[in-house]
């Protein structure tokens, strides 16, 4: 049987036009060849005229897996027909091709033994996915456990109860420099937030904060364990080791989250009592951001004697820190700093505590408040 090349790649590009796999269909030199691509192979069957057929692989790695799977070691080149030697191991059943419903025929028998390799590929690919998963998710329930266990000793001896970190700043009169996620981020890593670009110097300053020694007036607040929380979870168990590092000096550190809803699900009203017990009668300045979530003429602050308020910006506030600390210094008659404003607020009130004056970093307080209290949205949903 001859037939033209033209029409040979005719009726190939009709009955592959809708192949998954073939994506090309073309002459080149004396023979058409439809070549096949999956994610593991690369392969072509060419053509001739006199319908002498030919297995190629384009590349090694594709006659290396068709070598493993059929148990044959196949050339780069392998003459399929008329030598119908390799149908045996393709288990095709051996005949003469006599007309175009034959060459199909045979054809789709050929690469239907493609797309057999290429499922056992992805079968084993696909075992070797679970075991890795396996390994993975054992080695991290491992790691995480010993995060816990070794955060649990270190947190034992230090951190206070979201309660007696409260009753520790009214009896010292301490001012707090407060630690979340986005604290530890920017102080244990190069990466920024959305609201403050990571800044080598704040870095630093969320460094010494941390290893300094415990003064007679700022005391460090970092969060706790949060076992039963997925995501701080998976968060120490990625930044653990570097806050004890830091943290070795300390001797005790309250609860960062007594400004979070936390503190008020577990306490209720003794906890809003145990704040505004703080500064009861006193007078205040808020240092927040342009456009800040904070209320100052929330309930949490109604019993302030007074209060002022200095603005910084809505972003990377750090900019301005030096600014900040002198706008604080020149307010008269204040008697404490009530502070919302992120991780600058953090560096703030360490800052405004070593030169004497009374910080409380308190984050989104009356947004906590209102979550617990109004049934209003977290603080971040906001």
């Amino acid at each position: 049987m001859i037939i033209s090349k033209n029409v040979l790649l005719n009726e190939l590009k009709r009955h592959y036009k809708d192949h998954y796999f073939i994506n090309r269909i073309d002459i080149y030199r004396h023979v058409v060849f439809c070549e096949l691509k999956t994610p593991s192979l690369h392969c072509a069957v060419e053509i001739s005229e006199d319908l002498s057929i030919e297995l190629v692989f384009r590349n090694e790695t594709s006659r290396i897996k068709f070598s493993e799977f059929f148990g044959f070691n196949f050339m780069t080149g392998n003459r399929l027909h008329p030598t119908l030697e390799l149908d045996s191991v393709f288990s095709i059943k051996s005949k003469k091709l006599e007309n175009n419903h034959d060459l199909l025929w045979y054809l789709d028998e050929i690469f239907g033994a493609c797309i057999r390799v290429e499922k056992d590929i992805l079968s084993r690919l696909s075992v070797i996915e679970k075991s890795l998963c396996q390994i993975n998710n054992s080695t991290l329930l491992s790691l995480r456990n010993q995060v816990f266990l070794n955060m649990g000793e270190f947190m034992a001896e230090r951190l206070l109860s979201m309660k007696e970190t409260l009753m520790k700043i009214s009896q010292d009169k301490l001012s707090i420099a407060r630690f979340g996620d986005g604290e530890i981020t920017l102080m244990t890593t190069r990466r920024s937030l959305t609201f403050q670009k990571s800044n080598w110097s704040l870095t630093q300053e969320l460094q010494d904060i941390c290893q300094q020694n415990n003064s007679n007036s700022l005391l460090v607040c970092m969060p706790g364990l949060m076992i039963e929380n997925p995501w701080w979870a998976e968060y120490w168990t990625k930044h653990w080791y570097q806050c004890k590092f830091l943290l070795s000096k300390q001797c005790i550190l309250g609860d960062s989250f007594i400004t979070r809803p936390e503190a008020f699900y577990k306490y209720g009203n003794a906890m809003v009592n145990l704040w505004k017990d703080l500064w009861d009668g006193k007078k205040a300045c808020f240092v927040t951001g342009i456009s800040s979530k904070m209320n100052v003429s929330h309930f949490m602050f109604d019993n302030l004697s007074d209060s002022k308020h200095i603005y910084s910006l809505p972003a990377n506030a750090y900019d301005e820190i030096n600014e900040l600390v002198e706008k604080c210094i020149a307010s008269s008659d204040i008697d404490v700093f009530l502070i919302a404003l992120g991780p600058t607020g953090t560096v703030l009130a360490s800052r405004l505590a070593k030169l004497g004056y009374w910080a409380l970093d308190i984050g989104h307080l009356n947004n906590s408040y209102d979550t617990v209290f109004n049934n209003m949205p977290t603080p971040e949903k906001l």
